[in-house]
């Protein structure tokens, strides 16, 4: 049963946090990275480690939950990401939806994690629709 939250905030620049909620006396992490407000995560679905946050700094981060390092960025959208989603069938495989209505598709290289496969590496592909 999953027990873990990520609490942001949309404005300012207060730090993501993780919350264990067998624990909730106060937050077992905290993400730093972004310098405004959140507006969008999504846990993938494969691996609850790996969580991708925007912000309005529009940057687009993925984070290692367990040590809540940066594991990768997609690139900067002048515009600004608003929503994320992974795709289900094809491990670390994210969509980012921007402010100016197009639509990333990014490979964040977990593929060889979990398919059995060589290891896709820590390269980034992308592209935009």
């Amino acid at each position: 049963m999953p027990s873990q939250l990520i609490v942001a905030a949309e404005e300012g620049n207060s730090p993501m946090s993780l919350w264990d909620l067998r624990r909730a006396i106060s937050p077992i992490r905290e993400f730093a990275g972004h310098t405004e407000g959140v507006i969008g995560m999504s846990w993938c679905p494969y691996d609850s480690s790996f969580l991708i946050s925007c912000s309005k700094d529009n940057r687009t981060i993925c984070w290692d939950t367990v040590t809540g390092e940066i594991v990768t960025e997609i690139p900067t959208n002048s515009n600004g990401t608003f929503d994320l989603h992974w795709y289900r069938k094809i491990p670390g495989v994210v969509a980012a939806s921007s402010y100016d209505g197009k639509l990333g598709i990014y490979n964040l290289g977990f593929r060889g994690r979990y398919a059995g496969g060589r290891d896709a590496g820590s390269g980034l592909d992308g592209a935009q629709c």
